[in-house]
């Protein structure tokens, strides 16, 4: 325990951010090397490497919605990408592989190298190109022969049109535009790319530094806290193009070239969120009725043979849904439901629109995203609590699932700590439920640590939300997880006509707020009582809206011994520093102005306003286009005497991606619970800068404690 003890602190303490035991062959090992055991690796334990160095198929989030694993015509192959964070580089591995989608069946590298490509999207108060810490989903476009497909590539700072071969020879860059593309289609007669690309984004940017020789205007284009300069004003337009495959010779898109791109062809009807066609050209397809309740529910609907709608009316048929498909022989259709308690089950129905009400095929507490038909099967995207994400096939019929990739063998040999699902109640009447992940040298009767992971606990634990909070990580260092899935909010608005409205109604008394809260305390409360947990040594963390929780927490609960967020914090002053667009926003949801005082109002939420009460130390990583919203919090408890510090990330967003900083935030978030709630561990690493560091927050807190004559101890 002491050596690896050591091992972490030279993570952020030495002379150098890397650990010891880095892979230098992050990018040579893109694929498994079978599922042979490696007896010097079976039962060791997960250290932040091996989370940080795992293979990933598609994003780091939900990928409800993408085209990860790509069929290809004939249904004989797959193609996916591989991505894998490599230290070394401060970078990603990232491949373009190809199988069949069989059990046994091998996987084959046919692209490598390239840059990740981020998320970059359109946000609410009305502005375009917001990037992101998300990777970009790559969907391989198959072309008709089956032997080749085209994707997205970026190189050298240029993102292309690329096309891989089957066979594994050299891949070809088929487009030469001169702004990055997008994204793009191939046209029917397979001659063509039509490309999306970013002109019209760079011609914006362009406006806005020829803006800056005037002095930029302050309107809605500014989010202060992100940046220096305004952003471009969404929608932003569309740039299309096509080029000549075999020429390179470009000329205008036509309106029917646009027209590939719309959501499932154009062949959708209005507000549908899938859709399916049989192979008699008869539509089924899940859609938002814009005119019900809010929050809306998902309808499943199809063609009858009347030729008019017929929409499922059964209650199993609405709600969560996502995906939908036709059986093998075009008669029934099946699709996915979100389900059980707290929504925490997945569940694939079959619904016969001539028979009456659906049925179900199958259920599990896995995380099952992106699924194809394939024959009478599903080929999805599963991972489960200590199993990340590989490829599998389900056969409904049997409700059996046969694996065909899984991208992280090795993980499988590593000590893990055992993992209990958990249900209760909040004080409003919520279902909720979380993952315990127990110590893996786990004794029934002894007490442990323990620490909360916020928001999202369906699929595999590696960090919770934003992935920066190591749960086998801490399980292998003594500490208890509970992983929490975020409770629904109680707030009714009967007459809501907005999500605003429901916001107001989530806001009112700080409602769904407290509903949270009461589901962590609750959930930590049952644990203690089982005598799992010691009630004197609990941790709380959260990136988002699970920051916000710990901000509430700090306020309202003395449950919490020390804590770690990844943003920070709700002020008097945060209408200033998120622009007037977002200032708006806030107002109408009823957040008080600026020039308003309101002491009842922030004396339930503001750190500053509350300094002095702030029960636990905390430590803040932040991304640098997010860290101005944290300096008043930081300042206050300073202030205050309160055990606090920050660290600001370069070149980051809400979402981390910088695999060096990822690697540095799993070790310190590690050793700060170590410190504040297994002090006695450290003691041998005493001399390093960042204990020692910390030695004098703990000296400062307690004096101050004992100074204001409180009971709690840190």
């Amino acid at each position: 325990m002491a050596r690896r003890r050591s091992w972490f602190l030279l993570a952020v303490t030495g002379a150098t951010l890397l650990p010891c035991r880095v892979s230098a062959m992050a990018c040579a090992d893109m694929l498994p090397r079978g599922h042979e055991r490696n007896r010097a690796e079976i039962g060791r334990a997960v250290e932040p490497i091996d989370l940080l160095e795992l293979r990933d198929i598609g994003s780091t989030i939900d990928t409800t919605g993408d085209d990860v694993v790509a069929l290809s015509p004939n249904k004989t192959l797959i193609a996916f990408q591989i991505r894998r964070a490599d230290p070394v580089t401060n970078g990603y591995c990232l491949a373009m592989a190809v199988m069949e989608p069989r059990e046994g069946a091998r996987a084959r590298v046919v692209d490598s190298g390239g840059e990740l490509i981020r998320v970059r999207y359109e946000e609410v108060t009305g502005k375009a190109d917001v990037p992101t810490g998300l990777p970009r989903v790559v969907t391989a476009r198959w072309f008709k022969d089956g032997r080749s497909f085209a994707f997205i590539k970026r190189v050298h700072g240029s993102t292309q049109v690329w096309r891989a071969f089957v066979d594994g020879s050299s891949s070809v860059q088929l487009s030469r535009s001169n702004s990055d593309v997008t994204d793009f289609r191939i046209s029917t007669d397979e001659k063509r790319l039509i490309l999306y690309t970013r002109a019209w984004l760079d011609d914006a940017y362009r406006r806005i530094e020829a803006e800056g020789a005037l002095g930029y205007l302050v309107d809605d284009r500014y989010f202060p806290i992100a940046s220096n300069v305004p952003f471009i004003a969404a929608p932003a337009g569309k740039s299309f193009v096509t080029v000549d495959i075999g020429s390179g010779r470009k000329s205008q898109a036509t309106q029917s070239d646009r027209d590939l791109f719309l959501p499932f062809a154009g062949s959708a009807p209005p507000n549908s969120t899938g859709i399916a066609v049989s192979s008699k050209r008869r539509r089924a397809w899940t859609f938002i009725d814009p005119l019900g309740s809010i929050p809306h529910q998902i309808h499943l609907a199809v063609d009858n043979h009347a030729g008019s709608t017929q929409v499922c009316q059964f209650k199993t048929c609405a709600g969560s849904l996502s995906g939908v498909w036709w059986s093998a022989n075009g008669r029934t259709i099946r699709y996915i439901r979100r389900e059980g308690w707290g929504r925490s089950l997945t569940a694939i129905y079959e619904w016969n629109p001539d028979r009456g009400q659906p049925h179900k095929l199958y259920q599990s507490r896995d995380a099952i995203f992106d699924c194809k038909p394939l024959e009478d099967d599903l080929l999805c995207l599963v991972e489960g609590s200590i199993v990340p994400r590989r490829i599998v096939r389900i056969a409904l019929g049997r409700g059996l699932q046969r694996q065909i990739f899984d991208a992280n063998p090795e993980f499988a040999q590593l000590a893990k700590g055992r993992v209990r699902r958990l249900q209760w109640f909040t004080a409003f009447g919520s279902e909720a439920f979380g993952d315990l992940v127990l110590p893996v040298r786990y004794r029934p009767g002894q007490r442990y640590p323990l620490i909360v992971v916020q928001y999202v606990t369906r699929g595999f634990l590696r960090g919770g939300t934003g992935d920066e909070y190591p749960i086998q990580v801490f399980a292998n260092n003594g500490f208890a997880v509970l992983s929490i899935e975020r409770p629904r909010s109680p707030a009714i608005a009967p007459n809501a006509r907005s999500y605003t409205d429901l916001d107001k109604a989530d806001l009112a008394g700080f409602l769904d707020k407290r509903n949270v809260l009461s589901a962590i305390e609750r959930g930590v409360r049952n644990l203690v009582d089982a005598g799992i947990v010691d009630e004197r040594r609990v941790g709380i963390t959260g990136l988002s809206d699970g920051a916000s929780t710990v901000q509430y927490a700090g306020v309202h609960s003395k449950m919490f011994a020390a804590a770690v967020m990844s943003n920070c914090c709700a002020e008097p002053t945060q209408l200033a520093l998120l622009g007037p667009a977002a200032a708006k926003l806030f107002r109408e949801v009823g957040w008080p102005d600026l020039t308003s005082e309101a002491p009842s109002f922030w004396s339930n939420i503001s750190w500053v306003v509350n300094a002095r009460r702030i029960p636990f130390p905390v430590l803040l990583q932040m991304a640098d286009s997010e860290y101005r919203s944290g300096l008043a919090a930081f300042t206050a408890l300073r202030e205050a005497d309160v055990a606090i510090e920050m660290r600001v990330f370069p070149n980051e967003t809400h979402f981390k991606w910088q695999p060096i900083h990822r690697l540095s935030i799993y070790t310190r978030n590690l050793n700060w619970f170590s410190f504040w709630l297994q002090n006695d561990l450290l003691s041998s690493n005493s001399q390093s800068n960042e204990i020692a560091r910390w030695d004098d927050l703990k000296r400062g807190y307690s004096e101050a404690i004992d100074n204001v004559g409180s009971q709690r101890q840190p």
